[in-house]
């Protein structure tokens, strides 16, 4: 982040409430210090049909149940690896959403599993979903419980859906969650701290 010699404020794409640690040591490095996002809740998303299917059979699950894997195109799994998510997930008994590329497909076992596996799914729509219960995805983001050794086995998938799913710990990680979404709504709203330090800027 820098700082011109002639301006007069630095913005950025977050809300104070994330880290008021963070927020007020930058507050005191500059003149202005203003906070003006979360942008992606300000712009809404370019709607796209859901040829999936997924939404509908989402409606159907219990709230918080469901696992959503994506790993994207940064991490490539290989056939083992796939092998192993399926294996866990058949063995956890959690119904679950994999994006997973036609071609890696015919890695899956032929064995019915209980989720659905398709090439693209509207993600934001799942994530927002209140059945949606934990994100598996490649750790481009560094977010979530992570797989040690940087390889998916299936024990340690096993316990990741147990802690996130089922244990304690869990329940508060998505209770931090939706309360980081409320106070992130809650900036951008009419008269949030965001909406305020983007008409003043």
């Amino acid at each position: 982040m820098g700082l011109k010699p002639q301006g007069e404020a630095v913005a950025i794409n977050s809300f104070e409430e994330i880290d008021p640690t963070i927020n007020n040591d930058l507050k005191s490095k500059f003149y202005q210090f203003l906070n003006v996002g979360p942008f992606s809740l300000i712009s809404p998303p370019p709607e796209f049909p859901d040829t999936s299917g997924c939404l509908p059979w989402l409606d159907r699950q219990k709230p918080a149940s469901v696992a959503y894997l994506r790993f994207g195109s940064v991490s490539r799994l290989s056939p083992n690896e796939i092998v192993a998510v399926a294996e866990a997930l058949e063995a956890s008994k959690v119904s679950f959403i994999w994006s997973l590329k036609k071609n890696l497909q015919a890695h899956l076992p032929k064995k019915k599993l209980n989720g659905i596996v398709v090439e693209w799914v509207p993600q934001l729509d799942i994530l927002a979903h209140n059945a949606a219960g934990v994100f598996i995805n490649h750790d481009e983001w560094e977010i979530g419980v992570s797989v040690e050794g940087g390889i998916i086995t299936k024990n340690e998938l096993l316990r990741s859906l147990d802690l996130i799913l089922w244990q304690e710990n869990g329940k508060k990680m998505r209770e931090n969650a939706r309360k980081f979404k409320q106070l992130a709504e809650k900036a951008i709203g009419p008269t949030g701290i965001s909406t305020e330090n983007f008409k003043h800027w």
